[in-house]
């Protein structure tokens, strides 16, 4: 993305928990990134799927716009996914452009990077960059990868002997919310994991429900075929104050 083009603001999930929050992403983007910020209805009020869906295509077609950022998560991504998938040959003809989102999120960002091989990034919404409710090394991160297309070096912990005893790993990076990666089977947008590495996060979600759906993948064999899992943060809130 350069300092010309422009980011949206999408909703594809939950509305703004404050009414001011588009205005202080776009306040964030023209003092951190110094571009301007589209900001459609779906990020003032309640919209059906299509409608939101017919916002998130328009800002895919505009040659002005760089990249894609969700203003939260929520729920109810899924559900645009039929009505874009609609438009798959339209789509396909595009130029990628980043999609950035996490949590529900997620749905959206499994499709692009599975159905189109867009360059997808799970990470925090844009609303958290701008109430500085991350780590600045996650700010860095993300802001890196959208001014100068430079990954993150990120530190990981073993969890096992295999993990501990490795070689170093080459593969796609794919995964996100767990629980919505739960739902993607038989879906439109079911989750890949042959040969790749497996990012797993959660938010909101009791142990023992973490611990099901883990054991559901598993045994329908989402994990066998993986080069590596990867365990993200499982919190208890999202809600960003």
């Amino acid at each position: 993305m350069t300092s010309q083009n422009s980011i949206a603001l999408f909703c594809a999930a939950s509305r703004p928990v404050d009414a001011t929050d588009p205005e202080r992403c776009a306040d964030f983007n023209r003092e951190r990134l110094q571009c301007d910020t589209v900001i459609g209805e779906d990020c003032r009020r309640y919209l059906d799927p299509k409608t939101r869906a017919d916002i998130l295509i328009s800002y895919l077609k505009d040659d002005t716009i760089g990249a894609l950022c969700a203003l939260r998560g929520g729920e109810g991504s899924a559900d645009l996914i039929p009505f874009l998938h609609a438009h798959h040959d339209v789509i396909k003809k595009l130029k990628p452009k980043p999609i950035v989102g996490f949590s529900d999120i997620s749905a959206l960002l499994i499709y692009f990077a599975e159905t189109y091989g867009w360059p997808v990034i799970h990470g925090p919404g844009l609303i958290q960059l701008a109430k500085d409710s991350i780590s600045e090394t996650s700010q860095t991160a993300l802001l890196s990868l959208l001014t100068e297309d430079k990954a993150a070096d990120i530190s990981l912990s073993a969890l096992n002997q295999a993990a501990e005893t490795c070689d170093p790993i080459e593969a796609t990076l794919t995964g996100g919310n767990l629980s919505l990666i739960n739902i993607s089977i038989k879906d439109l947008w079911e989750i890949d994991t042959k040969n790749k590495i497996v990012i797993l996060e959660d938010v909101n979600e009791k142990p023992h429900a973490i611990i099901r759906s883990l054991k559901y993948l598993h045994r329908i064999g989402k994990f066998k075929a993986a080069k590596a899992i990867i365990l993200g943060d499982f919190i208890g809130d999202e809600t960003v104050d």
